[in-house]
C-alpha cells in the first residue's frame, strides 16, 4: 500500500487526502497528535484517502477479458 502512495507523490501526483504522503511531513504527526488545522483540512481536500480505479481490466489466458467499472464511493455519497 505504501509503495503506491510513495511512488506517486514521487511522481507528483499524492493521494488526495492522503496524510502520511501528503501536504508535508508533518501532516501526519499532526492528525495522529492533535489534530488537523483547517488549512490541513483543506489541503487535503477529502478527510480519507482517495485512492480508486475508476476502471481496471484482467486478461485472462483462459478467456476473454474482464473489465470492471464503479463510481468512486465520495462520488456517490457527494450527489
Amino acid at each position: 500500500m505504501h509503495q503506491v502512495r510513495a511512488s506517486l507523490l514521487a511522481c507528483g501526483y499524492p493521494i488526495v487526502g492522503g496524510k502520511l504522503y501528503g501536504l508535508d511531513e508533518g501532516c501526519y504527526l499532526r492528525f495522529a497528535q492533535d489534530g488537523l488545522s483547517e488549512k490541513d483540512s483543506q489541503g487535503l481536500i477529502l478527510s480519507h484517502q482517495a485512492l480508486h480505479a475508476s476502471r481496471i481490466g484482467f486478461v485472462d489466458r483462459k478467456g476473454p477479458c474482464l473489465e470492471l467499472e464503479a463510481a468512486a464511493p465520495w462520488s456517490i455519497i457527494a450527489r
